[in-house]
């Protein structure tokens, strides 16, 4: 979705993102079941994969865009901007015992709206994940952590969260999942070393199960009331 100069590049990124994928699929040759997926060649799907991520991809967009227009909706250009650092997540942290001493890789830090950085740790240190095998992935997430983790931002003088922005996290976060897989997949063809194509799927119930329980905000609400 095209958004205003200055905004988030990820988000700008996505539709590049999606059409590099669908590409990139067309063009991949299918594999036999005795070779070995290789991110520098070009049979990493099997044509039954390539058929799937095709429909993935498909949903993956239409999710996607409909996220970003509930965000915009709530009026997100005109929401408080900051410094963010843009990749919030665990392993860019150092911890001493159950604390947090050193936050790292400032590589992408920049100014936006400050909800991008909520709703990016909010889902980094929320979503349950597992083993290499991401099919026995969890759909949801840890509900008790991702209310700790905007609730602990609201107690940081000046940092209080709208109402609008924290109707928008589950979208955000939505955006978030599906960009960041979608770019990584469309150049290797793989997410680290995990195989593409599951790792779609499995993004694909992760982001239908934040579709689904949108409810999770109206928790941070009723306590803001209270």
């Amino acid at each position: 979705m095209a958004r205003n100069a200055g905004q988030s590049d990820l988000q700008h990124a996505l539709p590049v993102g999606i059409e590099r994928l669908a590409n990139r699929v067309s063009e991949i040759t299918p594999k036999s079941s005795s070779e070995e997926r290789c991110p520098n060649d070009r049979q990493i799907f099997s044509a039954d994969e390539r058929r799937s991520v095709n429909q993935i991809i498909r949903s993956l967009h239409a999710i996607y865009k409909n996220a970003a227009n509930n965000v915009d909706a709530l009026g997100f250009s005109a929401w408080p901007t900051q410094i963010v650092h843009c990749d919030w997540h665990p392993g860019n942290m150092l911890f001493h015992e159950s604390r947090a001493t050193t936050v790292m890789d400032f590589d992408a830090a920049r100014i936006e709206q400050r909800i991008i950085d909520v709703a990016n740790g909010a889902l980094q240190f929320s979503m349950l994940t597992g083993g290499e095998d991401t099919s026995t992935w969890p759909d949801g997430m840890d509900s008790s952590r991702y209310r700790c983790f905007v609730r602990a931002y609201d107690q940081v003088g000046g940092c209080v969260l709208t109402r609008a922005e924290i109707r928008a996290l589950p979208w955000l976060m939505i955006e978030a999942l599906i960009a960041e897989a979608v770019i990584l997949i469309a150049a290797t063809g793989l997410f680290a070393q995990i195989n593409g194509f599951g790792f779609l799927e499995m993004i694909e119930r992760k982001v239908r199960w934040l579709q689904k329980h949108q409810q999770l905000t109206q928790v941070l609400e009723e306590a803001e009331e209270q």
